[in-house]
């Protein structure tokens, strides 16, 4: 992992109208009453390379330019460290069991985030009357939200060393164009919630990405789950074709048919073995709920066919977010984010004629996103 890449922003690759930031946890919260179905909480912090961009109908303008600058002697604890200062926004949602709270955060905020000479201490601060910070190390990261009546606090801590190593990942399509990341599959979490008056202990896991984009975003089809035994399942599937066509936040539409994939990657990780199942040949279908949510069905095979996991995934709530993007003066692009807390119904491996079921090793927990639109 190159040096101090959770806390910087890499400015010397960034393209003018498509380069995007964000840092993004997604939180796994076990619920007592339903432990097949966890409560789930997203927090994004953000800033894109553009001028003026809307998110839920909410203009952001660029009003802060993005600036570097190395921390001497004096700093204190962060003495020959760096600081970025710019302006973004902060977006959450949170299921907190029986109700999706959508948004639970939206806010436009400057920015400033910290890190110790080292490059791996850091802290990441909005200028806002709520907490929203993010700061700590490998050994552990803390998230805070205070707001309206409700304080969240959260330890992410390591799991396991294939659960919790850094791992950055970068690909390039033309010149600058393409992206990287850097991915935690999963933390342990510990923490409480306090609303009202009432403070509640809880515990679960934490998945967390630090995106860089340098392209147009399209749309994709992606989730990532846990296992209470320590055992990981994510899968990856951008598209191009009809979709990017879509211009309503309906689950379902006409247009969803005819996607030309880009790529296709799954990965069961099974702790007990300690082996990597990776899956390049990727299908997800969907069907629907009575209430109209989606039920993704994923099914995913090795190159040489010996391998194939089988997904059915049941969406119980949804969050979405619209973005809007002006290009060419006169025309504007929308893309549609949505994340679905899903249970998982059905979860088959098939490997060189043996079969196991991850349901038997524990519950699982995980989220759906899909994505339709497109950001040019």
């Amino acid at each position: 992992m190159q040096e101090s890449l959770m806390w910087d922003l890499n400015l010397k690759e960034k393209i003018r109208n498509f380069t995007w930031w964000w840092w993004w946890w997604l939180l796994f919260i076990k619920d007592p009453e339903n432990p097949r179905r966890s409560r789930q909480l997203m927090i994004l912090w953000s800033t894109k390379n553009v001028d003026r961009i809307i998110v839920n109908d909410i203009p952001w303008e660029r009003n802060l330019p993005i600036t570097e600058r190395p921390l001497g002697d004096v700093e204190g604890a962060w003495a020959g460290g760096k600081e970025t200062r710019f302006d973004g926004m902060t977006a959450a949602w949170f299921f907190d069991g029986r109700r999706m709270h959508e948004p639970f955060v939206l806010e436009k905020n400057d920015f400033t985030v910290r890190r110790d000479a080292g490059g791996e201490r850091g802290e990441l601060r909005p200028e806002s009357e709520h907490g929203l910070t993010l700061e700590g190390d490998p050994k552990g990261y803390r998230l805070r939200i205070r707001k309206d009546g409700w304080d969240l606090d959260f330890l992410m801590t390591p799991w396991s060393d294939f659960m919790s190593r850094q791992r950055f990942k970068a690909a390039r399509y033309v010149g600058k164009y393409g992206y990287n990341i850097l991915r935690i599959y999963g933390s342990k979490l510990a923490g409480t919630i306090g609303h009202d008056g009432g403070n509640e202990a809880v515990s679960g896991s934490a998945y967390f990405q630090k995106v860089m984009v340098n392209a147009p975003a399209t749309p994709w089809y992606w989730g990532t789950f846990h296992v209470d035994d320590g055992s990981y399942i994510d899968y990856f599937n951008p598209h191009i074709g009809p979709p990017m066509w879509r211009r309503t936040e309906a689950p379902r539409s006409g247009w969803d048919w005819g996607e030309i994939r880009l790529s296709k990657h799954m990965q069961f990780y099974h702790a007990g073995e300690d082996r990597v199942h990776e899956m390049r040949k990727l299908k997800v279908r969907k069907e629907w709920s009575a209430d109209g949510l989606p039920i993704f069905n994923v099914l995913g095979r090795s190159k040489d066919g010996r391998t194939e996991l089988e997904l059915r995934l049941a969406s119980y709530s949804r969050a979405y977010w619209r973005f809007e993007q002006k290009y060419l003066r006169w025309f504007r692009s929308i893309l549609y984010y949505n994340e679905y807390p899903v249970e998982v119904e059905r979860a088959v491996l098939r490997d060189a004629g043996q079969k196991l079921d991850i349901l038997d090793l524990g519950p699982v927990t995980g989220n759906c996103e899909h994505t339709w639109g497109k950001l040019l």
